[in-house]
């Protein structure tokens, strides 16, 4: 199974999207942060444990908004900010069809949620 997910997002200050499976699994974690260290953190949870950060320089500044693209397969996460490459993740829990739910936290405005699969 490929699907993909775009989200439209006016963004504050802090937030993060989550790839939900049955809790307490978060198959994907993408989360930007700002202040001192511009990065963006992808990672897994599983059973209430964080497993490694994958780091990323983050080209975003609060308020900006942008297009988060995540297109997925039973092996990876591919990740596009504003249609250009930004990443991938090595899927670290299996299958992903698993995944039930996409939450947005914190300070982040949804304007548009699409979810394709195919």
């Amino acid at each position: 199974m490929n699907s993909s997910a775009m989200l439209g997002f006016l963004l504050l200050v802090v937030f993060s999207v989550n790839f939900l499976g049955d809790p307490p699994i978060n198959y994907f974690h993408f989360n930007p942060r700002f202040g001192t260290t511009q990065k963006i953190i992808f990672n897994t949870i599983s059973k209430d444990n964080w497993e490694n950060e994958e780091i990323h320089e983050n080209p975003l500044k609060p308020g900006d908004s942008f297009k988060l693209d995540v297109m997925f397969d039973e092996d990876k996460y591919k990740v596009n900010l504003n249609d250009e490459k930004f990443g991938e993740f090595k899927a670290r829990i299996h299958p992903l069809s698993g995944v039930k739910a996409i939450e947005v936290t914190d300070q982040a405005s949804v304007r548009i949620l699409e979810v394709v699969y195919f």
